[in-house]
């Protein structure tokens, strides 16, 4: 490096680059704290003088060397992005081809999800999805069998009964009880065209409450009294153990249907000279009710499901009293609608219990008129 320095003085002498050129080896040889000055003020020019060849090569070399690194970087990850893009990209070719099956109606066998990153999970949420959809469409398919069924047998046996009145082949002191059939069958036609409305109307959302204040122990004698037909043609007793002064905020249409769809269950499975009662308990924000019988019982792994549409257990399908599956999933719905909750208990041959809940009607005047009947007891 060269440095070199000049004062005013000499600039006002007239001395050009030329001079100031010449004294640079002069200038080399000084000391590097020396600092011409006039009167301790710094007056004067600095010129700074350095060769940038090295720099140049030095600047070239490192470009090199970043140049070479990035290359070899980009040729050694090209495997490892390759096999990365591959591990992400065949899951979802997987899933796509799958969804693409499902939509043409195919049936998937099996799905790989063996990865516990993201894609992971979500291609086995993919396949809960694919096996929600295959149960769903396996359960339509029985369910259209079942109605065919349920439809066809009192359809054909109407027909016959009809065309044999008809003909004259059934003698006109028989027909009473042919139309009683007749009038049997039609009902049942009624009954699963009932469930399939009901059923309609809560997936749309179209049922509208309107919950009043009932008198329990009123309203489960009148259901009773309906069944009482039935329960008298399998020798079945029937009790209301319903706590007179109870009441429910509950829409009393739907109350009942929950009621009817529950102890027709019961009755239908329940053994000759068997029994069913409804009890009520409660505290002072819900009532509970139990709607209990001694027959066949549910097995332990059909209990989870009996609330959900459709479902029917082995047993239930090979009972002479056919249903389509739909009554407690109803009840299920509707109680909740009305702000309760329903389940069930249940021991494989010795009954079951369907219990429900809902909120009791007016707490705080039905406990301020409790305690005046209570002084009143006391005066």
């Amino acid at each position: 490096m060269s440095v070199g320095i000049t004062c005013s003085s000499d600039i006002q002498q007239g001395f050009t680059k030329e001079d100031l050129s010449k004294s640079l080896p002069r200038v080399r040889t000084m000391r590097n704290d020396f600092i011409p000055s006039i009167n301790k003020k710094i007056e004067g020019a600095i010129l700074l003088l350095c060769p940038i060849s090295n720099i140049n090569h030095n600047i070239a070399h490192m470009n090199l060397i970043i140049w070479s690194v990035a290359v070899a970087m980009i040729i050694v990850s090209i495997p490892f992005i390759y096999l990365n893009s591959r591990r992400i990209s065949n899951p979802i070719k997987e899933m796509d081809a799958t969804a693409r099956k499902i939509a043409a109606g195919e049936m998937v066998d099996h799905m790989v999800t063996e990865s516990k990153d993201e894609i992971g999970r979500l291609s086995k949420s993919f396949k809960d999805m694919k096996d929600k959809i295959e149960k769903t469409e396996e359960m339509r398919r029985e369910l259209i069998a079942d109605v065919s069924h349920e439809l066809r047998t009192p359809l054909t046996s109407i027909n016959g009964f009809v065309q044999g009145i008809i003909d004259g082949i059934i003698e006109p002191e028989n027909h009473r009880e042919y139309m009683l059939l007749i009038q049997e069958e039609t009902n049942r036609l009624i009954c699963l065209t009932s469930d399939f409305l009901d059923l309609a109307k809560l997936q749309s959302g179209g049922i509208e409450l309107h919950k009043e204040r009932l008198h329990l122990f009123t309203l489960v004698e009148g259901v009773l009294i309906e069944f009482s037909n039935l329960a008298i043609n399998k020798q079945l007793s029937m009790i209301n153990q319903v706590t007179s002064q109870l009441y429910v905020t509950a829409d009393p249409s739907a109350l009942k249907q929950v009621l009817i769809n529950i102890i027709s269950n019961a009755i239908k499975y329940s053994t000759e000279e068997g029994q069913i009662s409804v009890e009520s308990e409660h505290d002072i924000y819900n009532v509970r009710l139990v709607v209990c019988d001694n027959g066949i019982g549910i097995a332990e792994e059909d209990l989870p499901h009996i609330f959900e549409k459709f479902y029917r257990s082995d047993r239930a399908r090979n009972n002479e009293g056919k249903s389509t599956g739909l009554g407690l999933s109803i009840a299920k719905n509707l109680v909740e609608l009305n702000g309760g909750s329903i389940w069930a208990e249940s021991t494989e041959g010795k009954g079951t219990s369907v219990i429900f809940t809902l909120p009791v009607s007016d707490y705080r005047e039905r406990k301020n008129e409790t305690f005046t009947n209570r002084l009143h007891l006391i005066h």
